[in-house]
């Protein structure tokens, strides 16, 4: 394990048990896989360190965390980034900022950073997704980091989970074997519904830019939607709501869904455009289903279509299937071999919220990826780099040899990482999508 290299900011702690940001902290600080490799320099807290909420603070524990961080960690605990002081050693040592604040924050927060660029030198960003409430908020965070050579990776931490590559696997095999693909995303939240008013509430940014962004993010590295496919003349997608699984609901003032299904058939992708050479061109529909009370999983599963490809990639048209649909994998997160250390973990702690129980290790796969991007020397420049798909699987493709290319040789992108690029794309999706689904939802059989 290498000697502590890395210099960190945790912007947005919260407090243990609850908050992401928190738990970023905490396994920076314990996690055996990431704790030799940084040093924690500081915790910026907007919200339980304003004044304001002083008596939240002390009611949450929050007042009691900041003082044992300074205590035992030597952490430096502030409001804003504006009070952290001048970075030592800033010219030999890499510096990563992970932001896990509220999203509404995550812009304005990351431009008082790159204010600050000159005193604290950051290399590296974090930033917990969706990134922004909107896509003209990651345009500017993109813009910011480009001009402040930040390099920026978003925290989508589904996309490094054993049953999103599980489920990539299969596709490169029915790829290899010139089989069409169907996608189905499956993610469910434990939600009771008198709990929906505080959940719609919390996630005020919707369902598709909150829990589905998940699977978008999935559907765009991994599977290849784009948001153009939605939109324009080189649209080739067609949008279906599965009404009986959906639900449009009002919980405390505020209408969201309860349950979302719907798919996303996809033409041919066009010849000549990047996609239509990667695996992904095999997949002709992609279907998400979330369900915000539906227990605390998520699954993939990947089937073939009868239909095959001919050897430029597109549909065999009015011919017979020339196989049966299959189902090739199901693929569940977490695992059932995962399950017991989970519980262990839940019953340690009874208060750990059960996202962050099932996906800890992710979270932790996710930052040890980063960091040894971070190790390896890659400097600013890549803030708008896309994410190779295949590099999930540590496989090269066009899109990784376009990163490198961007960073004058630097590393590859980190494999299966989210970057401001695909953030930009599931918000514009995102965005796309909203108003056609509610308008087919307001038009179903049956609708008052």
């Amino acid at each position: 394990m290498p000697a502590a290299r890395t210099d960190v900011y945790v912007i947005g702690c919260g407090i243990p048990d609850i908050s992401i940001g928190y738990t970023h902290l905490e396994q920076l600080l314990d996690e055996p896989r990431l704790a030799p490799r940084v040093r924690v320099l500081a915790v910026v807290e907007p919200f339980f360190l304003d004044p304001a909420n002083e008596r939240l603070s002390v009611e949450s524990g929050f007042a009691v965390v900041a003082e044992r961080l300074a205590r035992e960690r030597g952490v430096l605990v502030v409001r804003t980034i504006a009070e952290l002081p001048p970075r030592a050693d800033a010219e030999s040592r890499p510096c990563l900022a992970i932001f896990a604040s509220r999203t509404a924050d995550a812009p304005r927060l990351f431009a008082d950073l790159v204010d600050a660029q000159l005193r604290l030198r950051v290399t590296h960003a974090l930033i917990e997704k969706p990134a922004s409430p909107d896509a003209a908020g990651v345009a500017q965070v993109a813009a910011a980091a480009a001009a402040a050579r930040i390099v920026v990776f978003v925290g989508y931490n589904k996309n490094v989970a054993p049953h999103a590559e599980g489920a990539y696997r299969a596709l490169l095999e029915l790829h290899a074997r010139g089989r069409e693909a169907s996608i189905e995303l499956y993610h469910d939240n434990d939600y009771a519904t008198d709990g929906l008013a505080e959940c719609f509430a919390r996630c005020s940014v919707g369902m598709l830019k909150d829990m589905a962004c998940h699977e978008l993010a999935l559907a765009v590295c991994l599977f290849g939607l784009r948001a153009r496919d939605l939109l324009g003349p080189d649209g080739r997608a067609t949008i279906a709501l599965d009404a009986a699984r959906s639900s449009l609901e009002t919980h405390g003032g505020l209408t969201d869904w309860r349950a979302l299904s719907f798919a996303v058939s996809l033409a041919p992708a066009h010849a000549g455009t990047a996609i239509a050479d990667e695996p992904a061109a095999a997949v002709r529909r992609i279907t998400l289903v979330q369900n915000r009370c539906g227990g605390d999983t998520s699954r993939i599963a990947v089937r073939a279509l009868g239909a095959r490809r001919n050897g430029s990639g597109v549909s065999v048209g009015d011919a017979p299937p020339s196989e049966p649909d299959e189902r090739v994998i199901e693929c569940t997160m977490p695992s059932e071999g995962a399950r017991a250390a989970i519980e262990r973990r839940r019953a340690a702690r009874p208060r750990l919220r059960a996202y962050l129980a099932v996906q800890w290790d992710d979270y932790v796969e996710l930052k040890e990826r980063i960091l040894a991007h971070v190790e390896a020397g890659a400097v600013g420049g890549q803030a708008l780099a896309r994410a190779p798909a295949t590099g999930a699987l540590g496989s090269p493709s066009a899109a990784g040899a376009v990163v490198g290319a961007a960073a004058g040789g630097a590393p590859p992108w980190p494999m299966g990482v989210a970057s401001l690029q695909d953030a930009l794309e599931v918000l514009q999706l995102a965005e796309s999508l909203e108003p056609q689904l509610r308008r087919a939802w307001h038009e179903r059989p049956g609708a008052s």
